[in-house]
């Protein structure tokens, strides 16, 4: 069995990601069908994630959510964390008051 953790967010590269996972299967003996089968769920959620950050981001919604694909021969937790304040955006008056 073998664990992974990722964080993503909307810079995340889907296919970078998906080729480690898949790399940490091939290590740990996992059969093609299982592995397909996996990588497909963890496409479908970290498409999921890096669409929900970019649409709270439009909004300015600040969120936090974890997901796991797991079965009996992997544990994969993908994590969105909150989006950090950018101080580029804010003028001038807003950055001296610290709002």
């Amino acid at each position: 069995m073998f664990k992974a953790h990722i964080v993503v967010s909307e810079k995340t590269d889907v296919a970078a990601e998906i080729a480690k996972i898949e790399n940490l299967a091939r290590r740990h003996g996992l059969d093609d069908v299982t592995t397909f089968a996996m990588l497909r769920n963890v496409e479908v959620v970290l498409a999921d994630l890096k669409k929900q950050d970019s649409e709270t981001a439009a909004y300015g919604i600040r969120i936090s959510v974890k997901k796991t694909v797991a079965s009996e021969d992997y544990n994969i937790l993908l994590e969105l964390q909150p989006r950090k304040e950018s101080s580029g955006k804010r003028g001038p008056l807003s950055r001296l008051f610290g709002r």
